[in-house]
């Protein structure tokens, strides 16, 4: 650490105490405008983050040693890093299907174990999201398996992410925000768990918020899976700045993760339409796009109204009815139709 004319410089590095192997490093500036305490949390946050969460350089260097060895060999702690440290970076399809297996055989093993109840509710999760490995009645496997994990241990935040994430495919704006609220009193620093939970306040209809969530993410810890751009994404494309849009859906670099090549696509089709003529205004398309969708949604979704009744016309409540479907996220219907009828589909012929 170095101090100079009201400044501070922190150098931090990670080192493998065995091996000597250099796995992390960064270099931080900051002015004592704010008090040095201000800046001291700051900094300890920032590193604290990088590191030590589930995304963190520490638990991803843990993860890759249990990453070639047979799935079926992995104990419940194993399974867990090998959730947080590889399958999140990359949303992979083969790798989804054998965890599920896998933490299915473990939590009839080990039953106490609430950290590994809490990745399989997230994994069941997936099955809505994306539509990938479906089997019956995912949301009642997605709610039993984090109502577990709360069960056996409440100040496990990953179980709090599990329940918001029930929440949003259950349309209760309510359970939704009070899971969400109780996920970061748990750990505001939490990268992971602030990205997962921005996104889907974002999701909800909330984009604001949901940004607001994702920005302390991204500003604790630069070193992101792409995913975390979605909600950016999101947040351009409905206001109808798509090329600011299709800037952070290039950006996501996941070519296994389908919400990112439709966000590409719709992108793509948007700013190519706009570029071949005068149209109607893409904000008002896509409000009758998702009015379109939100009835579809909950045909394939519950098969219901979200709860507190339904609007004036069958639609469901604002802003929950983009929380059901077969892909769970009706915005990623709407994005599927504007790729597909804005000239995107040309764009998107290669997912």
């Amino acid at each position: 650490m170095r101090e100079a004319s009201g400044r501070v410089r922190v150098s931090a590095h990670l080192s493998d105490a065995q091996s000597g192997a250099h796995l992390w490093a960064d270099t931080y500036d900051r002015d004592f405008g704010g008090g040095i305490f201000a800046a001291q949390d700051d900094i300890v946050s920032r590193i604290a983050a990088t590191v030590a969460d589930a995304g963190g350089v520490l638990v991803r260097t843990i993860a890759s040693r249990v990453r070639d060895r047979r799935i079926e060999d992995l104990d419940a702690d194993e399974l867990v890093l090998r959730y947080h440290g590889d399958f999140v970076e990359h949303f992979d399809a083969a790798d989804h299907a054998q965890l599920r297996d896998a933490f299915e055989a473990v939590v009839a093993r080990e039953p106490g174990t609430a950290t590994a109840w809490a990745c399989l509710a997230m994994i069941h999760a997936l099955e809505i999201f994306f539509d990938v490995n479906p089997k019956p009645d995912p949301l009642a496997r997605l709610r039993r398996a984090a109502e577990r994990a709360n069960t056996l241990d409440p100040t496990i935040q990953h179980g709090w992410v599990a329940m918001a994430t029930a929440a949003l495919f259950d349309r209760d704006r309510a359970a939704l925000q009070a899971a969400t609220d109780r996920a970061l009193a748990l750990n505001p620093c939490h990268t992971r768990s602030l990205a997962t939970l921005g996104l889907f306040t974002a999701f909800s209809g909330d984009t604001t918020r949901g940004m607001q969530l994702m920005d302390r993410s991204l500003s604790l810890n630069p070193r992101h899976p792409g995913w975390y751009l979605l909600a950016p994404f999101l947040h351009e494309y409905e206001r109808g700045n798509f090329n600011a849009a299709l800037g952070y859906a290039r950006r996501i670099g996941m070519p296994k993760f389908v919400a990112g090549n439709l966000a590409a696509a719709a992108a793509a089709g948007q700013v190519r339409a706009r570029c071949a003529g005068p149209l109607r205004s893409g904000a008002a398309r896509n409000r009758g796009g998702a009015r379109r969708v939100g009835a579809l949604a909950v045909e394939r979704g519950r098969g219901r109204p979200a709860r507190g009744g339904a609007r004036e016309g069958g639609g469901a409540r604002p802003g929950l009815r983009a929380a059901t479907g077969r892909l769970g996220v009706t915005r990623l219907q709407m994005l599927r139709g504007a790729a597909s009828g804005c000239g995107g589909n040309r764009a998107g012929s290669s997912l």
